[in-house]
């Protein structure tokens, strides 16, 4: 089950109380830790709090600390965690709505279900030693706060001492100093919100406040230069980069801040580029780990293309080439980008559309940042023309991505929007976003997808590709689940199984998404931002972050969505794109 994020005006209540005098050192007046694979077992009383992602076998630990005797206002809060055997990944800290769990009672299958603010996700904590958190933001007196330790990004355990140990956690609550005048609360706490993150120059942003507490008077600052004082402004970012907003609110209690980092991305919209362009990847640094792995992989020997062979890769290794090309200048790659476009033509006969779904759409980014001369380029138009609508194997790449709702379909879906960016089709890519919208899961849009085992659609009367929010089976949450390959391991199950075939339809779903935004299309929008669920499910609930040739993908999702999923760096391309550790950092 997900920790559902919400903001912290949602967290918090209050009662009577009286004031604090200096600062003081709380202990919690519960917390437990709960186990997966015992939903129905109770750990309140072990003397250890523990944190694991591990499919089958997670553990959360739960704090509750009670300020509701306390008022006035504090100028920080620090919770301390005493950690008993280390890990790697000390695992995600929460702010929780209080729902009475209690110490002796709380289970897997009864752990609180409602709204969660993250307040920190913990790298390595080593054993013996004290682990603070600046949690001041979810912290107000009169209040009952809870906290959620929830799984990192590591199978090794992390272990914290409970306050059956000896060292139980602490929450140290210093007051903000005299001062007269206030309203003697706490001073309000900064949030907002906005979408879309990201599009072509000129994108119009809607942005909301979300913030805590008694505000009176909003000072946004949007990054470009621009500011607004009212509470849910609109921006217009006419010029493309990267901004970092900031939001002050102030009321009788103070004032505070907060600062969202490289928020807003805006390309160029005559910038071009079915993928990106020439004029983005020059800013983009020629050193580090993701250029060093991009530039070997354009160095080595371009191969023979074999768009009929699913597996081959020589696909990305020219678009590697193209990459190196565009931001280089370095003619020689240009030239191995031109032969190896001519090569593929007519190279997809006697293979399977799924095939030419996963390895068209590299040469087509390729031969789009390169440039092919006239000659080449108007038999490779030819050719893609072809592509579009050539019988292989009783299917074509349009009829694969109209009626496939799996990996098969959505990278037809990316190889065929990329046709149409590069031929400048405008019909046909509207066609492309019009059923990419219907998987997302408006059946308004598109519902003409041929569906198998529909046990983990959320609604099995009206399937979708990605499940819609809020959804849920058997008190599980399966908002996002990929069901049409999910059910590849099977029929609905829990905990949930980890499932590649769900990654790979990811794999044409976000390379679809890349391209149609950028030609205009808020596809990282539709569906309540139905992409981000799918991946949010994919860690919260199946425990299952990109591994091998998926690790380009959470690359994406963190740029357009400004999230910090696990990417690594360097990663692998994967069957139809890669090298997106380089092309979009976070």
């Amino acid at each position: 089950m997900p920790l559902h994020l919400a903001p912290l005006a949602l967290l918090l209540a209050s009662s009577p109380s009286f004031a604090l005098p200096q600062t003081q050192t709380l202990l919690p007046v519960a917390d437990a830790r709960v186990s997966e694979s015992s939903p129905d077992g109770n750990q309140g009383l072990d003397d250890t709090l523990r944190v694991r992602r591990e499919s089958g076998g997670r553990y959360r630990s739960y704090l509750r600390f009670d300020l509701r005797g306390l008022s006035g206002r504090l100028r920080s809060a620090r919770l301390r965690l005493y950690c008993t055997d280390g890990s790697p990944a000390g695992g995600g800290l929460f702010a929780l709505a209080d729902d009475g769990w209690s110490e002796s009672g709380i289970t897997w299958s009864s752990q609180p279900r409602g709204s969660a603010h993250r307040l920190a996700v913990l790298g390595e904590v080593v054993t013996a030693r004290w682990v603070e958190i600046d949690v001041t933001a979810a912290v107000r007196t009169g209040t009952t706060v809870v906290f959620a330790l929830a799984e990192g990004a590591s199978s090794n355990s992390a272990y914290y001492s409970s306050r059956e140990g000896a060292h139980p956690a602490e929450l140290v609550v210093t007051p903000r100093g005299g001062g007269s005048g206030g309203g003697g609360g706490s001073a309000p706490v900064a949030e907002f919100s906005a979408t879309p993150l990201t599009g072509a120059a000129p994108l119009q942003t809607v942005f909301t406040d979300q913030s805590s507490g008694q505000v009176a008077s909003w000072s946004w600052s949007f990054g470009d230069g621009a500011t607004s004082s009212a509470q849910h402004p609109v921006h217009l970012y006419a010029n493309d980069g990267t901004y970092s907003v900031t939001l002050t609110v102030s009321g009788p209690d103070g004032a505070g801040t907060i600062t969202k980092s490289g928020y807003v991305r805006v390309f160029s919209g005559s910038a071009g580029g079915v993928w990106t362009s020439a004029a983005e990847l020059a800013a983009l640094a020629t050193t580090g780990s993701a250029w060093n792995a991009l530039l070997a992989e354009a160095n080595r020997a371009t191969g023979t293309p074999n768009v009929a062979d699913q597996d081959d890769d020589t696909d990305v290794r020219v678009l590697a080439k193209a990459l190196v090309y565009a931001r280089t200048g370095n003619g020689a790659y240009r030239d191995q980008v031109v032969d190896a476009c001519v090569r593929a033509i007519g190279t997809e006969v006697g293979g399977r559309t799924l095939a030419l779904g996963r390895n068209l759409i590299g040469y087509v980014l390729a031969a789009d940042l390169v440039g092919l001369p006239a000659a080449q380029d108007t038999a490779f138009r030819a050719w893609l023309r072809v592509c579009l609508s050539e019988t292989l194997d009783g299917k074509t790449l349009r009829s694969t991505h109209e009626e496939r709702p799996n990996n098969w379909g959505t990278h037809a879906g990316a190889s065929r929007a990329a046709v149409a960016a590069y031929l400048g089709d405008d019909a046909e890519l509207a066609r492309c976003a019009q059923v990419f919208r219907g998987w997302l899961g408006d059946r308004s849009a598109y519902a003409g997808f041929a569906y198998g085992d529909l046990s983990w659609q959320a609604d099995p009367s009206r399937p979708v590709g990605i499940n819609p929010r809020g959804a849920t089976r058997n008190g599980h949450s399966i908002d996002g689940v990929v069901a049409d390959d999910q059910r590849r391991a099977g029929g609905f199950t829990w905990p949930p199984p980890q499932e590649n075939y769900v990654w790979e339809a990811l794999q044409g779903a976000l390379a679809q998404a890349v391209i149609l935004s950028r030609t205009g299309y808020s596809a990282w929008e539709w569906e309540d931002q139905a992409l981000l669920r799918a991946v949010r499910w994919l860690h919260e609930e199946c425990a299952y972050p990109a591994e091998g040739d998926d690790t380009w993908q959470p690359h994406v999702v963190n740029r357009f969505y400004a999230m910090d999923f696990p990417a690594p760096i360097p990663s692998t391309p994967g069957k139809n794109v890669g090298w997106t550790d380089w092309t979009y950092p976070r």
